[in-house]
């Protein structure tokens, strides 16, 4: 895959002199005869128009298709672009399927790592967490050498909808109605963002952790965690919108179906308190079972849905729209971006999906079933905030789809956690 460079203009004082053998220096200045052609200039804006259009004729780009009139959620998938002919990967059971997808950008550079005070430590053994890529052991458990997070590189998304079809892209370069809002902070474009690979769990310092061999947290407001996840400091917050879209539309492109519990696995859905973290360490980058007290685990994330809800932040409905930030989180969604929907008010199995660029995955109607179009639950109601995935006693309702907008800002239930996210960090060499 070709790697952009950003191309910076040179700054500085006295750039036009030189010196001639030592001699004082003296300033050149261009003055040509004659311009006959003036040709490009090697500038910040052209060099970095050329990196463009380099990596958009280089792009990998692969894509689906939904059909909303078709119910059965494996059927209705149908890939495009390079995807076309590819296959999907399948939980199968226990005994994971990775199809077409292990050598493909950006599946091929998720990565689990060690983080810590916002830099990369080094990168895990996909195979194993209790690993470093070269096999030494890794610290995962007691907090000491960081929380153990999954790094998502950037790409770019466009969602988009007709009357019969919603459509998800994904690309390595940035293609016209594409977005990158997944991987920007407070404006700010990053090259990755990092997500916990497990549940949260907040520690006697009251700062939201990700580590292997915890009982997830809950009972605390969105604002508690939040404040809980910043005690890490700069950069960090706890699961977001457009990062959760972001998730979701790797899950939809890997494994093609609308029914997250057929195709990856079942969660921990059928349990009857949190179970621990670290199930899945030695279990691969995805893993998921038939059992309902087993677990899932996608693209190196444990629990991507099943065992504890994650409260979402940087979203918020309102009477006749949903407000979404890309930082600068908040309980009342003040200086948020305000994007006009309709706001059903109710919640059921999803039928169809907002389905663009802002608002995604977002509930719109509710006819559906656990076994039909995205057999997943959700909710849409005014005034209120999200959480996402599913708990260990919400059955069939979980799911990599199911967002329900129906907790206010004073909620703190036993069910609702959060994940830890690194919204931008330095690399490891």
């Amino acid at each position: 895959m070709f790697q952009t460079k950003v191309w910076t203009a040179r700054q500085g004082i006295g750039l036009n002199k030189f010196s001639i053998g030592g001699a004082a220096p003296v300033t050149l200045v261009n003055v040509p005869d004659q311009v006959i052609i003036p040709g490009d200039a090697f500038s910040e804006e052209n060099m970095n128009d050329l990196e463009r259009r380099i990596a958009m004729a280089c792009a990998e780009t692969y894509g689906v298709k939904i059909d909303k009139s078709n119910s059965n959620p494996e059927s209705a998938v149908e890939y495009t672009d390079g995807a076309a002919g590819l296959t999907p990967s399948s939980g199968n059971g226990g005994n994971f399927i990775p199809g077409s997808w292990s050598d493909k950008y950006p599946f091929n550079k998720i990565r689990p790592c060690l983080v810590k005070n916002g830099a990369v430590v080094g990168y895990l053994n996909p195979d194993n967490y209790a690993q470093f890529e070269d096999g030494a052991a890794a610290d995962i458990t007691s907090g000491n050498a960081g929380d153990v997070m999954v790094e998502i590189p950037r790409f770019y998304y466009k969602i988009s909808h007709n009357d019969t079809h919603t459509f998800v892209q994904i690309s390595s370069a940035p293609l016209d109605g594409f977005t990158d809002k997944a991987f920007r902070y407070n404006g700010e474009l990053t090259d990755a963002f990092y997500v916990g690979a497990y549940s949260g769990y907040v520690d006697s310092n009251n700062k939201l952790r990700s580590l292997s061999g915890k009982t997830p947290t809950g009972s605390k407001t969105i604002g508690a965690f939040r404040t809980a996840a910043h005690a890490n400091g700069d950069g960090y917050e706890q699961l977001n919108f457009y990062k959760l879209t972001a998730l979701q539309i790797l899950y939809l492109i890997r494994y093609k179906s609308l029914n997250s519990q057929a195709a990856l696995g079942q969660g921990y859905t059928g349990g009857s308190a949190a179970a621990q973290t670290g199930a899945t360490d030695a279990n691969g980058m995805n893993y998921g079972d038939t059992s309902t007290t087993g677990r899932v685990k996608c693209n190196g994330i444990e629990d991507f849905f099943g065992n504890i809800f994650q409260w979402v932040d940087g979203y918020k409905s309102t009477s006749n729209s949903v407000k979404t930030a890309d930082g600068n989180f908040n309980d009342n969604a003040t200086g948020y971006e305000e994007h006009p929907c309709t706001v059903p008010n109710n919640g059921g199995y999803l039928k169809d999906v907002v389905g663009d660029n802002e608002l995604a995955f977002t509930p719109k109607t509710f006819s559906g079933s656990s076994s039909t179009y995205y057999a997943d639950y959700g909710s849409l109601y005014s005034g209120f905030l999200p959480a996402f995935g599913g708990g260990w006693a919400t059955g069939a309702y979980a799911g990599a789809f199911y967002l329900d907008c129906c907790c206010s800002a004073s909620s703190s239930y036993p069910i609702i956690g959060a994940r830890l996210l690194l919204c931008k960090a330095t690399k490891a060499a």
